[in-house]
């Protein structure tokens, strides 16, 4: 069994922040279901992220600004690339 630190919402939308013990992420999500709430994310207590973390906002941060043209050229070779067949 783990402690997991959890975030829900109940029926009105309100968001509620709590801590269970349960096996897994399903079996909480079966408890909270059973009081009222959907689960909407849940981490095991005391366990820290790794560095190596994959965080879109950092990444977004790093690169800074890209222009409307590199955007543009990006999404024709995506384009491309799909119609092409490549998955």
């Amino acid at each position: 069994m783990a402690n997991f630190i959890y975030t829900s919402k109940n029926k009105r939308g309100e968001t509620q922040i709590g801590h269970l013990e349960s096996k897994d992420k399903h079996e909480l999500a079966s408890i909270l279901r059973n009081q009222g709430l959907v689960l909407v994310s849940a981490e095991i207590a005391g366990v820290e992220k790794s560095a190596s973390y994959f965080n879109i906002k950092k990444i977004v941060q790093k690169l800074g600004h890209i222009s409307l043209v590199e955007k543009m050229m990006f999404s024709r070779h995506l384009s491309v690339m799909i119609k092409a067949g490549l998955s």
